[in-house]
């Protein structure tokens, strides 16, 4: 075999190898539908193992008296991202990078615990890496509510839907909209649900420039760590 010949071969096998790659690769959309499911296995999981301890304070947990494990089932799970104090100085308004971009994984999700259609309260799970996933806690009922209500008034579209932020230096949880324009970043402790669990027709999203603004003078003013 002269070295032309090898040369094609050897392209020809790079050339296999990478279409073979990326036949076996699976798409992101699959990815994703599989990583979820692990995540509500690992909150199933922790579900059923501090089960007997949420009876013992049902209210604490947004439960019922009616509610049993042969009613609950899981919602959609949320991923929580953030924010990095040098990503928010970054941030220009109208510029490319949206706030939703700017933010980055936790490597934290949660999974609304539901009975009779209503989230009842949120459970953790975190990413241990290599596909490994543990649940670390039940509760956060008040945001379970609120996202519920903001999931509902403002669905996915196209797969993006309302994106759950915090901003690692600041507290409080805070959500952006993709689909709604002007972009927008509002803080969820402003947001107080009607008594029946929607939105107020008072509550609008918040532009996210002037948030922004007052996240970055927060973050400047506080001393270095």
């Amino acid at each position: 075999m002269n070295m032309s010949r090898c040369l094609a071969l050897a392209i020809g096998l790079g050339c296999f190898g990478v279409l073979q790659e990326a036949v076996s690769a699976p798409a992101p959309e699959v990815r994703l539908v599989a990583e979820k499911q692990s995540v509500v296995k690992a909150a199933q999981d922790l579900l059923h193992k501090f089960w007997p301890s949420l009876q013992k304070d049902r209210a604490s947990y947004g439960l019922t008296a009616a509610d049993g494990l042969d009613t609950l089932s899981f919602g959609d799970p949320v991923e929580l991202r953030g924010v990095r104090d040098d990503s928010l100085r970054a941030y220009i308004p109208g510029g490319a990078a949206s706030v939703a971009k700017l933010s980055e994984p936790t490597h934290q999700w949660y999974v609304p615990l539901v009975a009779q259609g209503a989230y009842r309260a949120f459970i953790e799970v975190q990413d241990l890496g290599q596909g490994q996933w543990q649940g670390s806690g039940i509760g956060w009922v008040p945001l379970a509510q609120k996202w519920q209500a903001i999931a509902r008034r403002w669905p996915a579209v196209e797969g993006s839907g309302p994106v759950l932020l915090i901003f690692f230096s600041q507290p409080g949880y805070y959500v952006a909209v993709p689909s709604v324009r002007p972009e927008n970043l509002t803080p969820l402790s402003s947001l107080k649900l009607n008594p029946d669990g929607t939105l107020p027709p008072s509550f609008k999203l918040e532009p996210a420039a002037g948030i922004i603004e007052r996240l970055k003078a927060a973050a400047a003013a506080q001393p270095p760590m």
